[in-house]
């Protein structure tokens, strides 16, 4: 059995319709499929919102191009793809699906980029080998426990060198909460529609998606958990993991034309610097 199939046989089947039950904290171990790209295929297959997206990462990492740049948490490497195509030459992706990883590898564009499947929290790297590290697309916060979630942040600074450069996109939680849509809906395609029940809970989001079939019914329903911080507090956060001259960016949501992107409509962004101690 492959790690991604383990993985798989470990996500709940039959989950009771009660929208208060418990969220799996490893939920992220098994959502990021095949099904996933139907779900999410307006923001992860969006050219052009990946070019949005790439854009900001070459304004704010300010790297050269023979520079080492660690997409961390970056799925099928869709930003690492982007920027091999603008002539950038040392990239690697890490991220935990190995579903994803394997469509990066094969995917155009997808040529002198690294790709590497661990948990982000225990990085299988030598300590200051790269230059910038970036979490793009919403991709930190699945755990309710900050220090979990401090952790990648302590890992990130481990894994740069001296004053490199530390850039989070991440939900902009005080916007999130005041913007929350508790329902929503859309056609993925002709005959898959997504259903998302969100709900305020332990200083995050837990969010009840169905995804159903016109033709075979519901195909999977399952539970997930963003944690969400204020200006302030990842703020605060970030310089407890070991950075310096931390910067938020707020104002964001114009990166797409779409209406309700779930996590990614209320973003801002992070950057720091590691510490030259």
């Amino acid at each position: 059995m492959s790690p991604e199939d383990s993985d798989r046989s470990r996500a709940p089947k039959d989950q009771p319709e009660n929208e208060e039950s418990a969220v799996d904290p490893e939920w992220w171990k098994y959502i990021f499929d095949d099904i996933y790209l139907l779900t999410d295929a307006r923001s992860i297959c969006d050219t052009k919102l990946t070019r949005a997206e790439t854009d900001l990462m070459e304004r704010f990492l300010r790297t050269p191009k023979d520079a080492p740049i660690l997409d961390l948490c970056g799925g099928q490497g869709r930003h690492s793809a982007e920027l091999a195509r603008r002539g950038f030459t040392s990239l690697t992706t890490l991220d935990y699906s190995a579903y994803l990883l394997k469509l990066g590898k094969l995917s155009d564009g997808s040529q002198g980029v690294r790709f590497v499947r661990a948990d982000a929290r225990c990085l299988p790297f030598r300590k200051s080998v790269y230059r910038a590290v970036a979490v793009m697309a919403c991709s930190f916060g699945y755990f309710s426990d900050d220090d979990q979630n401090a952790a990648l942040l302590r890992e990130a600074c481990r894994v740069l060198s001296p004053g490199g450069t530390l850039l989070l996109d991440i939900p902009d939680g005080e916007k999130a909460l005041k913007d929350l849509a508790e329902s929503s809906w859309h056609d993925a395609n002709q005959d898959i529609m997504v259903l998302r029940k969100r709900k305020a809970a332990s200083g995050g989001l837990k969010v009840r998606e169905l995804v159903i079939s016109k033709e075979k019914g519901l195909i999977r329903e399952s539970r997930y958990f963003e944690k969400l911080y204020s200006a302030r507090m990842i703020r605060n956060l970030v310089s407890s993991a070991g950075f310096k001259a931390v910067r938020v960016y707020r104002g964001l949501e114009k990166l797409s034309n779409q209406e309700d992107l779930g996590f990614m409509s209320t973003r801002m962004l992070v950057t720091a610097r590691k510490r030259a101690d």
